[in-house]
């Protein structure tokens, strides 16, 4: 199953790349790097900072739960489209 979530990427008149996720109403997560693909693995890194899981990849925390409610995810096609 492929999970889609609303991203942006650009380039920055400097050079920089940098990435946007737009996770839920009012919630999001950037990533910068010199090239895509580091701005990518930033972003992610960024996503992943902001989702605190158990071993088990159960969702401990209510804010979490209404993101992936309003994107209608599960915690674990959430997960996956983040590898």
């Amino acid at each position: 199953m492929t999970v889609l979530v609303p991203m942006t990427i650009e380039q920055d008149e400097d050079g920089w790349w940098c990435a946007h996720a737009q996770l839920g109403p009012n919630v999001g997560a950037n990533g910068q790097g010199r090239t895509r693909k580091e701005a990518l693995d930033d972003l992610r890194e960024a996503v992943l900072a902001s989702v605190p899981v158990h071993r088990n990849q159960d969702v401990r925390i209510g804010t979490l739960r209404a993101i992936l409610r309003d994107c209608r995810l599960t915690a674990d096609e959430f997960l996956n489209m983040l590898d």
